[in-house]
């Protein structure tokens, strides 16, 4: 939403108040870029939160003027405009289409006005007066609004993607035009209080520009892979030892040695090149035959628990 002192206005996309991106106040005019979506209705919307006078609103929308709206303290703070009257009873509301692009060269010499792409109102202080005569307008085509969807070259599109044109019509009540107003309200006589222009493209354009945030990439845990660096190497022989260092035995054929005991804990090492198996250190464990006095050595004809020749460990968890 745009604001300015108590006005404030915004524009409505299928229902849904669109995002304003790169918001600049020049005097006082403020200008902002919002994302058209091609088939989705839109409307104009503006807003007085004080009234301490009538305001006069004159919209356009791709340089085409709409009669204009009025807030005053006898009826509304807030009005909108979401499309045109077709007859008393249908109304076609705004919907945002692509450009009606040719490569013909016919169409070269038509030029797209400089406020397509381009949604404006302006607000002006005026007076109520008193009338008997006066009767509420009817805002249709017939007052001077051109909505016939014209055809451009690609060449002078000049970058815009979109158009606003009219939807399929739409039931509404019927008013009563022979029905008289107690007041009426004069024309502007100042310069414009505050004009609010939203400039629309599409949201992928918007973002090559830089103007609207771009996504961030989602990355995934599974999906990362580790560099070479993080990969180490691991032959049979240390895959054998690395498996009984966890479950903190090594077997022969007779003994079982706790690598958990503090005693045993250089039985078996491994350096930063390779695993070794060095013999264990002489240990007086009392008389056992030729034996007696030695630990157990440890054989390197175990069967290979895992049967690998090379496996790698990612060292990235």
């Amino acid at each position: 939403m745009l604001s300015f002192g108590e006005f404030s206005a915004w524009v409505s996309i299928d229902g849904v108040e669109a995002e304003e991106y790169g918001v600049t106040v020049d005097g006082t005019r403020v200008t902002c870029w919002i994302a058209s979506e091609a088939n989705k209705t839109f409307s104009l919307h503006w807003k007085d939160s004080v009234v301490s006078s009538p305001t006069r609103g004159n919209p356009s929308i791709d340089g085409t003027t709409y009669p204009p709206r009025y807030t005053d303290t006898l009826r509304r703070n807030h009005v909108f405009l979401g499309g045109v009257r077709d007859s008393d009873s249908s109304k076609r509301p705004f919907m945002f289409t692509k450009l009606n692009l040719t490569d013909d060269d016919a169409y070269l010499d038509v030029v797209a006005p400089p406020s397509l792409g381009e949604i404006e109102v302006a607000l002006y202080r005026v007076e109520r007066r008193r009338s008997r005569n006066h009767r509420p307008p009817l805002n249709n085509i017939s007052q001077g609004a051109d909505l016939t969807r014209r055809v451009y070259h690609e060449h002078n599109k000049k970058g815009i993607d979109h158009e606003a044109s009219l939807g399929a019509p739409r039931h509404i009540d019927s008013i009563n035009r022979s029905q008289h107003k107690s007041y009426y309200f004069t024309k502007p006589r100042d310069d414009p209080i505050v004009t609010f222009r939203f400039k629309y493209r599409p949201l992928d354009v918007l973002q090559a520009q830089d103007i609207a945030p771009r996504p961030q990439p989602v990355r995934e845990t599974s999906a990362l892979k580790p560099d070479v660096k993080d990969i180490i190497v691991i032959e049979d022989e240390e895959i054998e030892f690395l498996y009984m260092r966890v479950n903190k035995a090594v077997k022969d054929d007779n003994n079982v040695i706790d690598l958990s005991d503090p005693d045993s804990r250089d039985v078996m090492k491994l350096d930063e090149e390779h695993a070794v198996f060095p013999r264990s250190p002489q240990q007086n464990n009392g008389p056992s035959g030729s034996q007696a006095g030695t630990a157990p050595e440890i054989k390197d004809e175990y069967s290979k628990p895992f049967g690998l020749s090379n496996v790698y460990f990612d060292l990235t968890v």
